[in-house]
C-alpha cells in the first residue's frame, strides 16, 4: 500500500542551514522603515495609566509592588511595567524610545516566525513573515505604548515554539522507529528553556494560556505521533496557564472593572458574538480597511437566531477542511485551528474591559495574526507559477507597507486618534469622551475657553451614551466648575453620581464644588461620603479645615484623623489634626501628633512653633 509523501518536518536536512546574518537586519530595518511614523507618536488613551501616570515606574520599590502587588498596577503584567521601569531610568517619559523598543520587538517577532516556519519546512516562510512584519492589522499593537504587553507576548510565544520544536523534533508515521522516547538528557535544556519563554509570555499577557494547545495542533498538522509521555510534559505549562488565567480574569473583573450588563450574555449570545468575531479579523485580513480603533458595538440578541450563521459558518469551514486533509494537506485545518485557540480568550466567552466599546479590536489579533499570515501566504504560495507567484507576492507586500506606513500617521496624537476613529465610527462615546478630554486639558493649560467649549460639545454627547454617560456628567462638571458656574457643576456631579452611585471623583468634586458654591455644611456631608478611594484622604482633610474655620472642632478632629488614617505619612493631616486637638485642649495628644509629624519632616518651622505654643499651654 502506498502511504502518501509527508510534509517537510524540523528534521529536514534543508532546514539546518544558517540563516545569513543579512536577514534579521532586514527584517528589523523594514520594519522600523514601514514603522517610522509610528517613532514621533505621543502617548494615547491609557498610556497614563501604563507609563506617563505610573507611580511604580519612580522608585526601587515601584519594581517590587510590580511583582508583588497585583493592584499597583492596571493589569498584572510584572514584565510589561518592568520594561517600563527599566525605560523611565534611560529616557523618563519621552515616547519616542518606548516606540522604538515596539517597533524593535514586533520586527523581532516577524523573524522569530520566519525561524518557526522556515524549521517546519515551510518554502512561503519568508512572505508569512512579513506579511505579519507590514500588515497594517498590526499597527494597534504596535504604534500603541500600552500594547508593550502583545509585542511582548508574542516575542515568548515563538521563542517557546522554538525552544519546544528543539526539545521535541518532530517525528512522522515514517519517522517512528528513529525516536520512540523522550529526548536525550541534553534535550531537557531546551524544556526549561521553553517553560521559561512560557511563563515569560503569560507575565508579558496571559492568552499566552493557549501555547500548549497551539503547540499540540502545529505538532498534529505535522503529522507527528504523539506519545503520553511527551503530551505529559506539557503538563505543567496546562497548570500554570491556568492558574494565571484565572488570576487574570479575576482581576480584569474586580481591578479593571470588567462586570456588569455590557458583559451579561447567554451562551447563545457568546456563540454568536464568537462566530462574528471569527469571522472579523479573517475579513480585515483580506481587506484591511477601515482600521478603526473603536469599532462599532454589535446589538447581541438571543432572538435573532440568524446571528448564530457566524457560528455555524465557521464550524463548517473546519469541518470542510477536516474532511479535506487528504488533498490539501493538515496545514490549512492546523492554521485556522490555531487561529481559533489564540483567539479564543478575546472571542466573547470572558469578560475583557475593551469590549463594554467593541467586540473587536485590532490588537485583540496579534497573537492569532501568526497563524492567519501563515495561511495567507500559504494560499498565496499555491499559485502554479512561480513568477506570478513572486509578482502577488511583492504587489501584496507593497501595497501593505504603504496602508500601514498611512494607518501609523493616526497615531501621531490622541487628538488625531479620535477624529480618525470618529469619522469613521461617529457613534463611538469613548472616542468623544477621550476626545472631549484632549481639548479640556488643553483649554485647562491655556486658559482657552473656546477649547472648553469644543470639549463640553463632546461630553454632551457622551452624556447621553449608556455606558460612558457618568463620565459626561462628570467632565461637564469639571468645564462648570472652571469656568465658575459652581451651581451648573453641582448639578452636574449630581447626574453623574445617578448615573453611578459609586463615583469617588465625582463625589469628591461634587464637594469643592458646593463649597465653593457657598454651601459648606452640604460640602462637608459630599466629602465624608468619598469611599475606596485614594480621594478618601484629600476629601477628609478638606472636610476638616471647613469644620476648623467653623470652629467646629470636635468635627474637624474626626475628619483630620479620618486623612491621617488614609495617609498616615501627611505631615498636613498630621498638623492640622494637632492643631484641633490644640483649641480641644487635649495637649499630650496634640504633642504626641506633632512629634510624630516632626519624625516625618524634621526641618518645618511650623511644628516647632505649635510644640512651643503647646508648651505655653501647659504652662498656663
Amino acid at each position: 500500500m502506498n502511504r502518501k509523501k509527508s510534509p517537510p518536518t524540523a528534521n529536514s536536512a534543508t532546514n539546518s542551514t544558517r540563516v545569513p546574518w543579512w536577514v534579521p537586519v532586514v527584517f528589523l530595518l523594514g520594519t522600523l522603515l514601514v514603522y517610522s511614523q509610528a517613532i514621533s507618536a505621543g502617548y494615547i488613551w491609557d498610556d497614563d495609566d501604563y507609563v506617563t501616570e505610573n507611580p511604580t515606574l519612580l522608585t526601587w520599590g515601584g519594581l517590587i509592588d510590580i511583582w508583588t502587588d497585583p493592584s499597583a498596577t492596571p493589569q498584572y503584567y510584572p514584565l510589561v511595567h518592568s520594561s517600563y521601569w527599566l525605560e523611565y531610568r534611560l529616557w523618563k517619559l519621552e515616547p519616542t524610545g518606548y516606540h522604538i523598543v515596539n517597533i524593535l520587538l514586533h520586527g523581532t517577532n516577524a523573524f522569530l516566525l520566519f525561524l518557526i516556519l522556515r524549521r517546519l519546512g515551510m518554502p512561503w516562510a519568508w512572505f508569512a513573515a512579513a506579511l505579519y512584519a507590514i500588515h497594517p492589522l498590526n499597527v494597534e499593537s504596535v504604534a500603541w505604548v500600552t500594547e508593550r504587553k502583545n509585542v511582548l507576548a508574542v516575542l515568548f510565544f515563538c521563542l517557546a515554539t522554538l525552544a519546544w520544536l528543539k526539545f521535541l523534533p518532530i517525528q512522522t508515521e515514517e519517522e517512528e522507529a528513529d525516536v520512540s522516547q523522550l529526548p536525550k538528557p541534553q534535550a531537557w535544556l531546551f524544556y526549561g528553556l521553553t517553560l521559561l519563554a512560557f511563563v515569560g509570555g503569560l507575565l508579558s499577557k496571559t492568552v499566552t494560556c493557549m501555547w500548549p494547545v497551539a503547540i499540540i495542533l502545529l505538532y498534529w498538522g505535522a503529522q507527528h505521533r504523539w506519545k503520553i509521555r511527551q503530551l505529559a510534559s506539557l503538563l505543567p505549562m496546562f497548570v500554570v496557564g491556568a492558574c494565571m488565567g484565572l488570576l487574570t480574569a479575576y482581576l480584569e473583573r474586580k481591578h479593571v472593572g470588567a462586570e456588569g450588563l455590557e458583559w451579561d450574555f447567554s451562551i447563545v449570545e457568546k456563540l454568536m458574538i464568537a462566530g462574528r468575531v471569527f469571522w472579523f479579523y479573517i475579513s480585515k485580513t483580506l481587506l484591511p480597511y477601515p482600521l478603526v480603533f473603536f469599532y462599532p458595538r454589535w446589538e447581541i440578541s438571543g432572538d435573532n437566531w440568524w446571528a448564530l450563521s457566524w457560528a455555524v459558518t465557521a464550524g463548517l469551514l473546519i469541518v470542510m477542511l477536516f474532511v479535506l486533509r487528504g488533498k490539501l494537506s493538515r496545514w490549512p485545518l492546523t492554521a485556522v485551528l490555531i487561529y481559533a485557540v489564540t483567539l479564543f480568550p478575546a472571542m466573547g466567552f470572558f469578560a475583557v474591559y475593551p469590549m463594554r466599546y467593541s467586540f473587536v479590536a485590532d490588537h485583540f489579533a496579534y497573537i492569532p495574526f501568526l497563524a492567519l499570515m501563515t495561511l495567507a501566504a500559504g494560499v498565496v504560495w499555491q499559485i502554479p507559477h512561480e513568477k506570478a507567484r513572486h509578482v502577488v507576492a511583492i504587489a501584496s507586500l507593497a501595497i501593505l507597507a504603504v496602508l500601514t506606513f498611512q494607518r501609523c500617521g493616526t497615531y501621531a496624537t490622541a487628538e488625531q486618534l479620535w477624529l480618525d476613529t470618529l469619522a469613521k465610527n461617529p457613534a463611538s462615546c469613548a472616542a468623544h469622551n477621550n476626545l472631549g478630554l484632549v481639548y479640556m486639558q488643553r483649554g485647562m493649560a491655556q486658559n482657552d475657553a473656546r477649547l472648553l467649549n469644543q470639549a463640553a460639545e463632546h461630553f454632551q454627547t457622551v452624556a447621553q451614551c449608556r455606558i460612558e454617560q457618568h463620565k459626561g456628567y462628570y467632565n461637564l462638571g469639571l468645564i462648570a466648575t472652571r469656568m465658575g458656574r459652581y451651581d451648573e457643576a453641582v448639578g452636574q456631579f449630581r447626574e453623574a453620581l445617578k448615573a453611578k452611585p459609586d463615583y469617588p471623583q465625582a463625589q469628591y468634586n461634587l464637594g469643592i464644588a458646593l463649597n465653593k458654591s457657598g454651601k459648606p455644611e452640604e460640602a462637608i456631608v459630599a466629602f465624608r461620603e468619598v469611599q475606596h478611594s485614594k480621594l478618601v484622604y484629600e476629601a477628609r482633610l478638606l472636610a476638616g479645615i471647613i469644620s476648623f474655620g467653623q470652629k467646629k472642632y470636635q468635627a474637624a478632629e474626626d475628619d483630620f484623623q479620618a486623612a491621617v488614617d488614609a495617609n498616615p505619612k501627611s505631615v498636613e493631616a498630621l498638623v492640622n489634626l494637632a492643631t484641633t486637638q490644640l483649641e480641644l485642649r487635649q495637649l499630650d495628644e496634640a504633642r504626641a501628633t506633632l512629634l510624630r509629624a516632626q519624625s516625618l519632616d524634621p526641618h518645618d518651622p511650623g511644628i516647632g512653633q505649635l510644640l512651643t505654643q503647646m508648651s505655653q499651654l501647659r504652662g498656663q
